[in-house]
């Protein structure tokens, strides 16, 4: 609730289905923004089949306004599919959740979208009404949730989650479901503005992209009792892309946690994800410790391009000056 699709071109968000689908920027063929001198600019069209000039429409996405201010937006569409559906498998650990989602998505019956999720996400998911109660019996902290997504004709659809159902059963999942149309809608809702939704937001939250091979291996860590934080974070993990989100939502006494300890999780956690080849994003943290440190992490090759871009659209530097990578 009060996102606007300027801002989603702006932060280049996605949800789940971007497995299946691809990401907003795919969707993007035409764009107009004013640019930091006040000048209006079109760039891209309004038909698919347009090939005239810069692929400004990609330059933008994701660039948080440090470019110029997004007035109009064109995308291509696709048609609502005619059924959908989710199955729900329960795992003992996340480790084991990720081994069982990386193999299904192996399969020509692959759904479009599969998470693995631990207990706590399990309860917020469950507070704002996403799951139903015969679901959380047997998840606890350590525990994890597949949820995998289906969408296509209804033939294809009861197939591939039989199919499914049986191959999360045979690797170890219990309490494998079907879950209906209506239920796997609003979980799927549920799942993509964790975080960002009111009742979601996280003390601190940090998203790590990792090679996939790899997510089994490292999520493990994030659950051991010797964190900074005094407690483990709710994981959401992608087998899929290799992204996890960690989630440290605040507790009752959140003002008695010392700066240094939210430091010190986000380098160990960015030094987990350096040591296999990632990366680690902050994507939420107080706003005076967000003054400390560089929320991007570590700066990427081509910076100085990117800075002579920013001069060239924004000369005066007064777009969202400092909000993006490196400071710009």
């Amino acid at each position: 609730p009060g996102s606007t699709l300027g801002g989603m071109v702006s932060a280049n968000v996605c949800g789940p289905n971007r497995m299946d689908m691809g990401g907003l920027r795919d969707f993007l063929i035409g764009i107009e923004y004013i640019n930091g001198t006040g000048e209006r600019v079109h760039a891209g069209g309004k038909v698919v089949k347009n090939v005239t000039g810069y692929d400004l429409d990609k330059l933008y996405t994701g660039s948080l306004g440090t470019l110029g201010v997004i007035v109009e937006a064109t995308f291509k569409l696709s048609p609502i599919q005619m059924d959908r559906g989710a199955v729900a498998a329960g795992f003992p650990s996340l480790r084991e959740g990720i081994i069982a989602g990386a193999g299904l998505l192996q399969q020509v019956f692959a759904p479009q979208a599969i998470q693995i999720v631990d207990g706590q996400v399990v309860r917020r998911l469950s507070g704002n009404g996403s799951l139903a109660p015969e679901f959380l019996r047997n998840i606890g902290a350590g525990s994890a949730l597949a949820l995998a997504f289906f969408s296509g004709r209804p033939r294809a659809v009861k197939r591939r989650m039989e199919e499914s159902t049986r191959l999360l059963s045979d690797s170890g999942g219990t309490e494998v479901a079907d879950l209906d149309e209506v239920t796997g809608h609003s979980l799927l809702k549920g799942l993509t503005d964790l975080g960002w939704s009111e009742d979601t937001r996280p003390y601190l939250g940090i998203k790590v992209t990792v090679p996939p091979s790899s997510m089994a291996g490292i999520v493990s860590g994030y659950h051991r009792q010797d964190a900074p934080l005094g407690s483990p974070p709710g994981v959401v993990a992608d087998p899929g892309f290799g992204s996890v989100r960690l989630l440290w939502w605040a507790e009752p006494d959140r003002d008695l946690i010392e700066d240094s300890r939210v430091l010190e999780t986000i380098e160990r956690t960015r030094k987990q994800a350096r040591e296999v080849g990632g990366s680690a994003v902050v994507e939420h943290c107080p706003l005076a410790l967000k003054k400390q440190i560089d929320v991007w992490g570590e700066l990427p090759q081509g910076l100085e391009i990117m800075r002579r871009i920013k001069q060239e659209f924004d000369p005066l530097g007064i777009l969202s000056p400092g909000r993006f990578v490196g400071r710009i």
